[in-house]
């Protein structure tokens, strides 16, 4: 890197991962009885905040970092899947739901087996778990890629270990102590803080770019 933290980006860096956490305390609850508590918490958590949840789950490393220089170098085809998977959550609202409801099932694997059989069960969980290492995989390495020119200055094969370590580390040491509920309630500070993040962006691009709004939105 030509230029390095300074003392204003540790104290921003510090205080974005404080937040985090002071957030995931407040929300944990030290009466976690149940393994409902832990893994459903408790059942008992708005609609609204479990939406927002869902949607800064979606987010990750990759999204900011790759879909920006895709659609840069690109076009519009992210923004196209991104349409897919509005209209499939809707399908899933109205179609799968009422579904889980009725059938009392906790995740997807539980319909599937109540409607098939346990090797039915068995085999999407199976798919499903693969699929997530390798996802989640990616997401830690472009992560980890972030975190080690922080740390270090560079990416080289070593310091990017050590990055993913650290995630890894965090993110165990944070899901097991809070469980679900520390995680949704962290999500709505992490949405709150890039939602905040990318309104900033947008309103100084407007104030920097030298053309109107009707020109720039011609020049898409």
């Amino acid at each position: 890197m030509a230029v390095g933290f300074t003392a204003l980006d540790w104290v921003i860096l510090g205080g974005y991962v404080a937040i985090i956490a002071i957030a995931g305390i407040l929300a944990t609850n030290s009466k976690m009885a149940k393994a409902n508590d832990y893994f459903l918490a408790g059942n008992n958590v708005p609609i609204w905040l479990v939406a927002i949840s869902v949607l800064s789950t979606s987010q990750s490393a990759a999204t900011f970092l790759g879909a920006p220089d895709s659609s840069y170098r690109g076009d519009f085809t992210y923004l196209g899947s991104n349409i897919g998977a509005a209209l499939g959550a809707i399908i899933v609202a109205l179609v799968l739901m009422p579904r889980f409801y009725a059938m009392q099932a906790t995740t997807v694997y539980e319909l599937l087996e109540k409607r098939y059989d346990r090797t039915a069960r068995q085999a999407a969980a199976g798919m499903y778990l693969v699929g997530r290492v390798l996802a989640s995989g990616a997401r830690l390495y472009l992560a980890a890629i972030a975190v080690s020119m922080i740390m270090f200055g560079d990416i080289a094969p070593e310091h990017i270990v050590q990055a993913s370590l650290l995630l890894l580390v965090f993110g165990l040491i944070f899901t097991f102590i809070g469980g679900l509920n520390a995680i949704i309630w962290s999500d709505l500070v992490q949405v709150a803080i890039y939602v905040t993040a990318a309104l900033t962006v947008v309103v100084f691009l407007l104030m920097k770019i030298p053309a109107s709004g009707v020109e720039i939105w011609q020049g898409l």
